[in-house]
């Protein structure tokens, strides 16, 4: 696979293209521009594959005050279908963020989503996020991490909508 991007920036602005190219002819071309003043972010994207199928995403993320923000975006798939998502996150204290998060899907379906994250000590954290579905359905996932200088550990656990818990753990050494 090959690629290439540019990327321009200054005045509050940016705007750009990344091409990516695969085997058998797949890939894909990317262009975007962001605005940013008083606050507010703008951004809007296209994503166009070889083939001609064209994804688009416009959205703003704003700045509340200290500490808060909130987000909305829509993306519209090649067939027309739309999805719309709207999100908060604010800074509970030092080291401490909550976030909660709602979409609309293509058929009207609709899901929510918070969720708590944690600096527990430094170089620790803790972040669990609840996300329930159109058919009201919720899924945990909590992810607990720790690094110590040469490596970082990840433990994730996930508890379905029966009550059924998988966790996995993974180590990632350092250099």
């Amino acid at each position: 696979a090959y690629g290439g991007s540019r990327v321009y920036r200054g005045g509050g602005q940016a705007h750009g293209t990344r091409t990516v190219q695969g085997r058998y002819g797949r890939g894909a071309t990317s262009q975007f521009t962001r605005s940013c003043a008083g606050g507010s972010c703008t951004r809007n994207s296209t994503v166009t594959t070889n083939s001609g199928r064209t994804w688009t995403r416009s959205g703003t993320t704003t700045r509340n005050g200290p500490g808060s923000w909130s987000r909305e975006s829509t993306t519209t798939g090649p067939n027309g279908g739309s999805w719309s998502r709207t999100g908060t996150a604010t800074r509970n204290g030092p080291g401490s963020w909550s976030t909660q998060g709602t979409g609309t899907g293509p058929n009207g379906g609709t899901w929510t989503r918070s969720g708590t994250y944690t600096r527990t000590a430094p170089g620790s954290w803790n972040r669990s996020v609840t996300s329930t579905g159109p058919n009201g359905n919720s899924v945990n996932r909590t992810v607990d991490g720790a690094c110590n200088g040469w490596a970082c550990r990840r433990t994730v656990t996930v508890t379905g909508p029966n009550g059924g818990t998988a966790t996995r753990n993974r180590w990632v050494l350092g250099y």
